[in-house]
């Protein structure tokens, strides 16, 4: 009896390992799908995303992929990649299947970002350099919002923003380029070939033969230097001055008639519009070839000071006084203060320098008289102790005089202009003053 009882307890249990042997094989048999997907950064499409496989199940595992665009078995690679040309939501599933031709099944959810498209625009047309442009981005978002904008002026300066401003200062075209870049770190560029163009803009001088004279009138011809290559140019002349005062013609030939030191104005306008402009001052010199000047007088008593003065305008260049006898205060002055301090006959000169080396003098006389001395005696007097006192009689005794005059208060007459006045008398009582004002020739 006991050999029997082993014999049924080692079937039983014989019977459960081979229960516990068909779980075991019948677990390590079932097959899992499963992946993870692994994003390019920045997720924009196109974008390649890569799988990894992460599937279980007893060997051999056979792998069939569908990404989301085509159908049908897109893959059998255990860890594929795929690129997805355009954003958007894409369902990628994984079927694995063992040797013992079970299957399991499973679905992601891929999502591709929209990139942004970088645009801009920017004025047509812009004149010449230096000049300021102000670019604007009209770039339209993938779905994100826009963090950065970076802009490429084309000069070798960069800016950001999405409205910047930039100064060209040298001429020629010059290619734009802006970068976008959105919240999901997407970015787009573009770029536009020759966008600015600043234009070179015309430099304005001009020559002539001749510009300085002895004299009027003077005929002065004019030519514009060559602006620049950009042409045809228009010319707008300004001529203080001159005759006709203004003119359109690139070289033109004026009249000046009267002296005098003028300015020449020129703008030179390309076809863009852009202008340049120059202006001479004193550029034409015409002398008056004259040494004319005033002075106050042209006589006196000594010391006797006269002020004399070039007239206005003359264009001298150089001024000299001379006046032997007299002392001069600026003798290379335009004006001169000029002092004689004793009687005579001067000649007081001046000589003037003009553009060209034109010289011209003038010269003028003064005279110089000696300060006259009053004097008088008188006779008649007698003494009395009441009026009337008649017959008093003077005898002018000056020298270097020529008009006198007399003056007589309480006398009757009481004024003469005579060299030796009428007997004078006096009717009331009192004390009498009697003066004489001698003045000579030169006053």
């Amino acid at each position: 009896m006991p050999l029997k009882k082993t014999h049924s307890m080692r079937k039983v249990l014989y019977h459960l390992a081979l229960i516990a042997l068909l779980v075991s094989t019948r677990t390590q048999a079932q097959v899992n799908a499963n992946f993870t997907i692994n994003y390019s950064v920045p997720n924009c499409a196109p974008s390649l995303v890569t799988f990894v496989n992460t599937s279980t199940g007893l060997a051999p595992l056979t792998y069939q992929w569908n990404f989301g665009m085509n159908a049908g078995v897109n893959s059998t690679l255990q860890h594929p990649s795929t690129t997805y040309p355009t954003c958007g939501n894409y369902t990628v599933t994984l079927t694995v299947t063992n040797g013992s031709g079970q299957v399991s099944t499973i679905t992601h959810l891929v999502t591709i970002y929209c990139k942004p498209t970088a645009s801009f625009s920017f004025p047509s047309s812009i004149g010449c350099a230096p000049v300021g442009v102000v670019f604007s981005s009209t770039s339209t978002s993938g779905g994100a919002g826009f963090t950065n904008y970076t802009w490429d002026f084309g000069d070798g300066v960069g800016g950001s923003g999405i409205s910047p401003s930039h100064n060209y200062v040298s001429a020629g075209c010059k290619n734009v380029t802006l970068v976008v870049t959105d919240a999901n770190g997407c970015v787009d560029d573009t770029t536009v070939a020759n966008a600015i163009c600043p234009a070179v803009p015309p430099i304005a001088d001009f020559t002539s033969t001749p510009s300085v004279a002895c004299a009027a009138p003077l005929t002065v011809a004019y030519t514009s230097v060559n602006p620049g290559a950009n042409g045809p140019y228009t010319y707008n002349w300004i001529f203080q001055g001159g005759t006709p005062a203004t003119s359109t013609v690139q070289n033109p030939t004026i009249t000046y008639s009267i002296p005098g030191a003028y300015y020449t104005q020129l703008i030179v306008t390309s076809p863009n519009g852009c202008a340049d402009t120059i202006k001479k001052n004193n550029y034409v010199i015409i002398g008056a070839n004259a040494a004319n000047f005033s002075i106050t007088a042209l006589s006196g008593c000594a010391p006797f000071t006269v002020y004399c003065a070039v007239a206005p305008n003359s264009q001298a260049i150089f001024t000299q006084w001379t006046a032997v006898g007299g002392i001069s205060s600026t003798p290379n002055n335009s004006d001169n203060l000029i002092t004689f301090n004793n009687p005579g006959s001067y000649q007081i000169c001046v000589t003037l320098t003009f553009p060209g080396n034109c010289i011209a003098t003038k010269c003028t006389t003064v005279t110089v008289g000696a300060t006259p001395v009053a004097a008088f005696s008188v006779s008649g007097l007698s003494n009395v102790c009441q009026p009337p006192l008649n017959n008093i009689h003077f005898t002018n005794q000056s020298t270097g005089a020529v008009t006198y005059q007399w003056s007589f208060p309480g006398g009757t007459p009481s004024s003469s202009t005579a060299a030796n006045p009428p007997n004078i008398n006096y009717t009331q009582c009192g004390i009498f003053d009697v003066t004489l004002i001698a003045t000579s020739a030169q006053g």
